[in-house]
């Protein structure tokens, strides 16, 4: 299953899913790390966790006209906030239930990421860069990995 394919199903359920639920489960797959795998989809999942945060539940219809509000569906990337929207609101409704599995999933593909582009760099920097750059870089990122595979162990329920 693609990463896009991921997004799309954590965004319907998350969708289908009751306030708490929602807040629990994107306080760990918080949709500023999913702006790392698909910005648009983060921009809809923003607005998710912040309706669930005040008790509303995030119904298409409601995150719909919030992400309007807003001015979301403005240009290039309000095209494709609305194409994730669109594509999560018309996939059959995800089980809400299965929340925690779809955010796993998610946060799997993050975890990836994120440690792939991390090595980039400090390959990428290993032949010239300043030592101290370098240093930094390594322990940023390193913090950075290792809270996603937190996160990733608390969704799975491993006490880790």
């Amino acid at each position: 299953m693609s990463s896009q394919s991921t997004l799309t199903i954590l965004l319907s359920a998350a969708m289908a899913a009751p306030p708490r639920q929602v807040v629990e489960v994107l306080s760990a797959c918080r949709p500023d790390d999913v702006e790392l795998l698909d910005a648009a989809t983060a921009t809809a999942l923003r607005v998710v966790a912040e309706l669930a945060i005040v008790g509303t539940p995030p119904t298409a219809d409601v995150v719909n006209a919030e992400l309007l509000r807003r001015g979301a569906y403005h240009g290039h990337h309000g095209d494709l906030v609305r194409t994730r929207m669109i594509d999560a609101a018309g996939n059959p409704q995800q089980l809400p239930e299965l929340l925690p599995e779809y955010a796993s999933a998610v946060l799997s593909d993050l975890f990836r990421a994120r440690l792939r582009a991390a090595g980039e760099a400090l390959v990428t920097g290993a032949a010239d860069a300043c030592e101290d750059d370098l240093w930094a870089l390594l322990l940023r990122e390193g913090a950075a990995v290792r809270s996603l595979r937190d996160r990733l162990a608390v969704v799975r329920g491993d006490p880790r």
